[in-house]
């Protein structure tokens, strides 16, 4: 559950268990809007979706002139812990929600803004969505080692198509972590980095109109 207090549409106050923002991918992860099964392998491992973490923060938009929108999202949350192996990445070192929770003492800061420019002239950029997102938090039990992240997502659509990219970036302090293989603890990766890009083509044949299929704007 989370709580928001909307208070204008620049700037809103959100407490509670929030979606993390970093990328496009994991704020939008749900089925409705993925039209693959499978999760790209830069949003399981580098950026560990679906990621929900405790915090809060503000979150709103507003334009800028008449031709650009940007919407941002802010929040400090409880960060990644020490799971971070190789293979796995930053997967299993997600989420605080259980016990024991927070492994330190130190808030970790996820923000995403995002650019919505209109159309320039004869260039079309009306569809266009451009996010840059960022993340930094302590990993370790005694607050010595960080973890940066850097994420770039675009969406941009044009009629019937949808062209989708995200990149990611991930630089860890050099450190140990809390898996043990023959009586010793693994060192984490201290550099991870990956990317995805995908083109949709969505049609409907006009003979299904009439038929049960085509209720609720499928």
């Amino acid at each position: 559950a989370y709580l928001d207090w909307l208070i204008h549409p620049s700037i809103n106050i959100r407490g509670g268990v929030v979606l993390v923002p970093i990328g496009a991918f994991n704020t939008h992860h749900d089925p409705p809007e993925r039209e693959l099964s499978e999760r790209p392998l830069v949003d399981l491992f580098i950026i560990p979706t679906t990621w929900f973490e405790v915090g809060f923060g503000l979150h709103g938009a507003f334009a800028l002139g008449n031709q650009l929108e940007v919407n941002y999202e802010m929040y400090l949350i409880n960060g990644l812990d020490d799971n971070i192996v190789d293979g796995f990445g930053l997967r299993q070192a997600r989420g605080s929600l259980g016990a024991p929770g927070d492994n330190n003492d130190n808030k970790a800061f996820a923000g995403r803004i995002g650019l919505l420019p209109g159309n320039i002239g004869w260039v079309r950029l009306n569809g266009l969505d451009i996010g840059l997102s960022g993340y930094y938090g302590l990993y370790d039990d005694d607050d010595d080692r960080a973890i940066r992240l850097l994420a770039l997502d675009i969406t941009y659509r044009a009629g019937p198509f949808t062209f989708l990219f995200e990149a990611a970036r991930a630089d860890i302090d050099a450190g140990l972590s809390n898996r043990i293989v023959d009586g010793a603890r693994l060192p984490v990766p201290t550099q991870m980095e990956g990317f995805y890009a995908q083109v949709n083509y969505r049609f409907w044949p006009a003979f299904l109109n009439n038929t049960f299929l085509a209720r609720d704007n499928p």
